[in-house]
């Protein structure tokens, strides 16, 4: 996209640096959980008053286009993985079965799963992924980080700025302080 694209939307002269395009692996909504697709690639571009966004999962591919003025909410988010908590839970149940089971037979696996176990949920608290979701009331847009979560940030905050210059709604930049001489009541 070329800067004379963008010469009709205000925020984009105010600050020609502004993030126009990110990119990261695709995410999609599984039974109201958000899931990753690792093995895809997903690339969401400002296109003058237009999300345009291109992904391609193993042999799908996506092409969605949602108008930036009904864009409802943006946000970066993180989270930590849950199956990791799950599989480590499952694992010390195995290891502390193994042990009521038979404890000199089955020793040494048993100190493995728990200690797997362990492992696990250490990882849960430390582990977590980063995701950016845009949603509108008809399609929601997850890309998941791959690079700094900056510019997804830096991205967000364009695509807002662009939803409020298109919409017409004034921009808040700080709290109105209170005036030293207020206004007497009109009767």
């Amino acid at each position: 996209m070329t800067n004379s694209d963008n010469t009709q939307i205000p925020a984009f002269a105010n600050n020609p640096k502004r993030f126009l395009e990110i990119q990261g692996a695709p995410g999609q909504l599984v039974r109201g959980t958000i899931v990753p697709n690792f093995g895809g690639k997903t690339t969401v571009r400002i296109e003058k008053d237009r999300l345009h966004e291109q992904a391609q999962i193993g042999s799908e591919r996506r092409e969605t286009f949602t108008p930036i003025a009904a864009v409802d909410y943006v946000g970066v988010y993180e989270s930590s993985i849950g199956i990791l908590l799950i599989v480590g839970l499952l694992s010390l149940m195995v290891g502390l079965g193994l042990i009521l089971l038979d404890p000199l037979h089955f020793k040494t696996l048993a100190w493995g799963f728990c200690f797997g176990s362990i492992i696990l949920t250490i990882l849960y608290f430390f582990i977590k992924y980063k995701y950016l979701i845009i949603a509108s009331q008809r399609n929601t847009i997850i890309v998941f980080c791959t690079k700094s979560a900056y510019e997804y940030r830096q991205f967000s905050i364009t695509v807002l700025d662009v939803a409020r210059e298109l919409t017409g709604r004034p921009r808040t930049t700080s709290r109105k302080s209170p005036r030293s001489n207020p206004k007497p009541p009109s009767p």
